[in-house]
Order: structure tokens, then C-alpha cells, then sequence
């Protein structure tokens, strides 16, 4: 069995199509059952269907999917529980709340107060602190506040964080990288295969959007920056198409 999570933080209208799409596509290629979910982040509450129909002259198909709003949890539940997903679940609505409210130094440096009273294992705690640095950025200033902070609740029984480097980050943070994304384009690069990344960008803009236009191709093969490379898939990730893609490219050449 294979699992499709999507994740989708902005209204569209033909998100139950590209569900649809991504489900076919997987089962084309792998032949196996899959399940395939939606988790909605952001604070949209505008119907989802969550189903994909098609009928014409008797031939009909029905593509139904469970969808999940993050901020449909109880965020008092949330924070009683000690389940580490349940805290990364309340950090997404926690992002949400302070970009709202324009508050995101004090709300990051309660959710890591209550990160460290949780017990949670050494593992469990950088890579929270690390989705937590992600989601919520803050100024440099306000950064180094915030590990000073760390070092205080780390005693030396405890240094679940003993450098910034040992979770993949830096002081400053690299800002407005999306993880998933970032992971995979940074393993290509350290290994020195810049066209790795490039095909990475190329599918994830065949994924969203449909076929790629050969001006857009051109432009991305030509890319010998990593740099540059990482600046590309943060466009691919959050732009709402193609034609907005492209005009970030060439706004930037």
C-alpha cells in the first residue's frame, strides 16, 4: 500500500483534480492500493468536496479523499497532549495565529518552552525545534534571544541542541525554504549534482501545474547557481501557476 499526503495552504479551485491526477498517476506507475489525503493548513474555511467526478454517456468515476484542516484541532487539546504531532499540529496553527496578530517572536519562544517541558526524547526535540525554526522566522536578533534561551533549558544532562549546525541549520536561519523541498535539493548539491536539482524543480512544476513549456526548460537547464537553484523551487512551491512562475524567472535572469 502506498500513502499520497498532499498539503495545501491556499484555495483552488482544481486542487480535487490535481489530488486526482497525483492518485492516477502513482497508481499508473506502481500498481498497488494507495491512500491519498489532503491536510489543509491556513486558516481558509471555505468547502472542500474532497471528491473528483467525471461522467459522460454512462461512464462514470467517483475519486473520494479524507481532507484534514490543522486548524480544526483543538489547541487546548493540542497542548495537553504528549504526542509530538500533536505538537507539530499546534505549531502550524500557532504560525497561522501570529502572522495574524504580528507576534511571532513571543509565540516561537513559548511553543519552545513547551517543546522542552514535554519529556519528548532527544530525536523527537530537534526535529521539532527544526520544523519550528522553519515555520516561524524571526529577525536575527530575535533569533539569537531565542538560543540563548535553548542553552538555558539544556542543562548538561540534557544537551538535546549543542550547536545549530548539528540540526542542519545555521545561526541567522536560511529564511523562506520549504523542508521537504530544501532536503532533497540540498543532498543533490553536496553530492555535486546540480542536475539533480533541476530535474527536481522541472517534475515539481509538472506535478502542479501540467506540461512544462520549453522556454521554461531552457531557463532552469541553464542554471548553474545553487543558490539560484534553492531561490527556484521556493517559487515553484508557493506560486499559483505557471504563467506566474515564468514571470518570476524572468524577472530574475
Amino acid at each position: 500500500m502506498l500513502i499520497h499526503i498532499e498539503i495545501q495552504g491556499y484555495p483552488d479551485k482544481d486542487f480535487s483534480h490535481r489530488m486526482f491526477r497525483y492518485f492516477y498517476r502513482i497508481f499508473d506507475k506502481h500498481n498497488k492500493k494507495i491512500v491519498s489525503m489532503a491536510i489543509l493548513t491556513g486558516f481558509e474555511t471555505s468547502s472542500l468536496e474532497n471528491r473528483y467526478e467525471l461522467e459522460a454517456y454512462g461512464s462514470h468515476l467517483l475519486f473520494e479523499y479524507p481532507a484534514f484542516r490543522l486548524m480544526d484541532y483543538d489547541s487546548e487539546e493540542l497542548e495537553r497532549s504528549d504526542n509530538p504531532i500533536a505538537l507539530a499540529v499546534l505549531i502550524s496553527q500557532e504560525k497561522e495565529r501570529a502572522e495574524r496578530r504580528g507576534d511571532k517572536f513571543n509565540t516561537k519562544l513559548r511553543l519552545i518552552r513547551l517543546l522542552y517541558s514535554k519529556g519528548y526524547a532527544k530525536e523527537d526535540i530537534i526535529e521539532l525545534i527544526e520544523f519550528l525554526d522553519w515555520s516561524l522566522q524571526v529577525s536575527e536578533e530575535e533569533e539569537a534571544i531565542i538560543w540563548e534561551e535553548i542553552k538555558k533549558m539544556e542543562d548538561d544532562k540534557m544537551p538535546y541542541v549543542t550547536s545549530i549546525e548539528r540540526i542542519g541549520m545555521k545561526k541567522g536561519i536560511e529564511k523562506g525554504i520549504e523542508k521537504g523541498i530544501e532536503q532533497g535539493i540540498e543532498k543533490g548539491i553536496k553530492q555535486g549534482a546540480l542536475i539533480t536539482g533541476k530535474e527536481m524543480l522541472l517534475e515539481l512544476l509538472e506535478e502542479r501545474f501540467g506540461e512544462i513549456s520549453s522556454d521554461i526548460s531552457v531557463i532552469i537547464n541553464k542554471i548553474d547557481d545553487s543558490a539560484k537553484l534553492r531561490e527556484y523551487h521556493r517559487y515553484a512551491a508557493r506560486c499559483n501557476s505557471l504563467n506566474e512562475f515564468k514571470s518570476l524567472l524572468n524577472g530574475n535572469k
